[in-house]
């Protein structure tokens, strides 16, 4: 709030700078994802200036798919995304089964069977 005061008399300005820009023209990925995907007048007919992919653990995958949808007209890849982290199909990122018992035959798992109990720094 203090950069937007105008420096007069006594009161100096701050020394920063304000970048005011609209948040649909230089969009960051996850305002794609969970609000431009799901608007059909955004969606066709709308391109951003630019599109930064940096709020996702899968980058790279998604930025496949959103040159497919920008510049290949594919728009099969983009809707295979939740808005946060993860596919919306559930293939890539799946909850490990919390009624399962862990395989004996992974050493780890077998070390902490036989002991009984877990600590952090080791077993």
């Amino acid at each position: 709030e203090e950069q937007f005061y105008p420096a007069h008399d006594r009161h100096c300005s701050v020394g920063v700078s304000s970048r005011v820009m609209s948040y649909l023209c230089n969009m960051n990925s996850k305002t794609f994802f969970r609000f431009v995907r799901e608007n059909v007048t955004w969606l066709q007919g709308y391109r951003p200036v630019s599109l930064h992919v940096n709020y996702h653990p899968e980058k790279p995958q998604r930025m496949v798919d959103l040159y497919a949808f920008y510049y290949g007209q594919d728009s099969r890849g983009i809707f295979k995304w939740n808005g946060g982290e993860g596919s919306k199909l559930a293939t890539e990122c799946k909850a490990i089964p919390k009624n399962v018992r862990p395989a004996r035959s992974v050493g780890v798992v077998s070390r902490l069977l036989e002991a009984r109990k877990a600590e952090w720094g080791g077993v």
